[in-house]
């Protein structure tokens, strides 16, 4: 059972989660929980247009840069244009746009993502 982090001050967020990979997307959701906040998650853009029309807008969307059918760079373009805070996550962290302002390098460590997660990053 993931328990939230009890040294954890920052106010809860609910965050989805967009990744291809189901491996790293359950481990990024389990950090995320871990550090109090909510999460869902979805493997690809499809998916993340029913969650976004589901449910309220996340306060903060995790994207992977290099998904499958390279859609990463429209669908970060889209949630931008709704206000909605985007950090994207890859492991080439050269590979990206200069429009991108939140970035999480993997690997990273669990107080990396705290620490972006208690600054405030990723807000509109």
């Amino acid at each position: 059972m993931n328990r939230p982090d009890p040294t954890n001050d920052a106010p809860s967020r609910h965050i989805l989660v967009v990744d291809d990979d189901s491996t790293f997307r359950r481990f990024l959701v389990r950090a995320i929980r871990t550090l109090g906040h909510t999460t869902s998650d979805v493997e690809g853009r499809e998916e993340m247009e029913t969650a976004l029309k589901a449910t309220p807008l996340p306060d903060i969307v995790f994207l992977d840069w290099n998904l499958a059918h390279g859609t990463a760079h429209e669908m970060y373009a889209s949630l931008r244009r709704r206000g909605v805070p985007v950090v994207v996550v890859t492991g080439d962290p050269m590979a990206i746009h200069d429009e991108v302002e939140d970035i999480l390098a993997k690997p990273f460590q669990l107080n990396t993502l705290r620490s972006l997660l208690e600054s405030g990053r990723g807000a509109p």
